[in-house]
């Protein structure tokens, strides 16, 4: 379908579905459960720190090297889960005893935990699927839960994406952060 020219399937509309898992060894067989729903826009923001090269001959800069890339993943999750509590609060797996729906959550010292990550998102105007997936993402920072009657309860997150040198199975090569697929 066009809109004006343009192509509005590579358009997304509406929320998306996060869905988390550990982080394995083999990113292509990583188990991801469903997270939960968006709120808001999910964002995904890239920063790119570069050195800049000048010369004595002229005035101005010649050229710039990357020399750093930092990717983040910033969503807000409108459900609030024992577990989504646990991944946003960077606590520990054992921190969380029982199962659904009679979960113990043990608030302590946060931990270095990795997952896996998945957005998936429909595209405008089409039945064709985005999936954003990241293998090695770590909680930066999670936000203030809400607890009122005029707020909905959501649990807001932040995941630094960082890149995964480890072995990857094909077509995935060394030096990825994630990839984007649209079928």
């Amino acid at each position: 379908m066009a809109l004006g020219g343009k192509d509005v399937t590579q358009i997304l509309a509406g929320g998306a579905e996060i869905f988390i898992g550990a982080k394995t060894a083999d990113a292509a067989a990583g188990t991801l459960l469903s997270f939960g729903h968006t709120l808001k826009p999910t964002e995904f923001n890239f920063d790119f720190e570069d050195y800049p090269v000048e010369t004595e001959q002229s005035i101005g800069l010649a050229t710039s090297f990357i020399v750093g890339a930092k990717f983040a993943l910033i969503f807000d999750i409108a459900q609030n889960s024992p577990s989504a509590m646990r991944i946003a609060a960077r606590l520990g797996a054992a921190n969380l005893t029982g199962s659904s729906p009679n979960e113990t959550l043990a608030f302590n010292d946060p931990a270095a935990e990795f997952f896996q990550v998945a957005m998936v998102g429909k595209g405008y105007g089409t039945t064709k699927i985005d999936t954003y997936t990241f293998w090695n993402a770590q909680v930066r920072t999670g936000g203030p839960i809400p607890f009122g009657k005029r707020e909905v309860q959501h649990i807001p997150i932040t995941l630094d994406l960082f890149r995964d040198d480890s072995v990857i199975t094909t077509p995935l090569t060394k030096g990825i952060y994630g990839r984007r697929v649209a079928a």
